[in-house]
């Protein structure tokens, strides 16, 4: 075998195995996304989306505010997942029903968020931290006098 034969045997083979550790590395990346508890959410996706104060009634969410939320929802970093969400009735909750039929609730609790999200009958609650998106969930706690007024 000459040289340049048996250089491109190698190079060949070094391919190979190069080939064989990365497919199944980027195959576990998809599955990985596919199956995280904490998946990132589009705002076309967002059939329609609302915030819960103490009364139990949904209010429609500003569209304004809508993008912005989105971007924390999906900034938000998942820390772990929880049997139940830490309060029965949190002070204010963000609603956002999905074009799959899911529906996602951002809870407020002190100092982070809880994140339920119902598809069917499965529930997943999980413990994440966003600071900006648990502030605007604190402002709307501290605006629901202000709202009742209006009313």
């Amino acid at each position: 075998m000459s040289y340049t034969v048996a250089n491109w045997v190698w190079h060949l083979i070094g391919f190979v195995l190069i080939l064989l550790f990365c497919l199944p590395s980027a195959y576990y990346a998809r599955l990985e996304q596919r199956f995280a508890t904490h998946r990132a959410i589009a705002v076309n996706d967002i059939v329609r989306a609302g915030y819960r104060l103490g009364d139990g009634e949904v209010r429609p969410l500003p569209d304004a505010d809508l993008d912005q939320i989105v971007a924390w929802f999906n900034a938000a970093a998942f820390i772990q997942k929880q049997p139940a969400p830490r309060h029965n009735n949190p002070p204010a909750s963000i609603v956002l029903d999905l074009a799959n039929g899911e529906q996602v609730e951002i809870l407020a609790s002190q100092p982070d968020l809880d994140i339920r999200r119902t598809s069917g009958r499965k529930k997943v609650v999980y413990w994440a931290k966003q600071d900006e998106l648990a502030g605007y969930l604190q402002k709307l706690c501290a605006a629901r006098p202000h709202l009742a007024e209006r009313e």
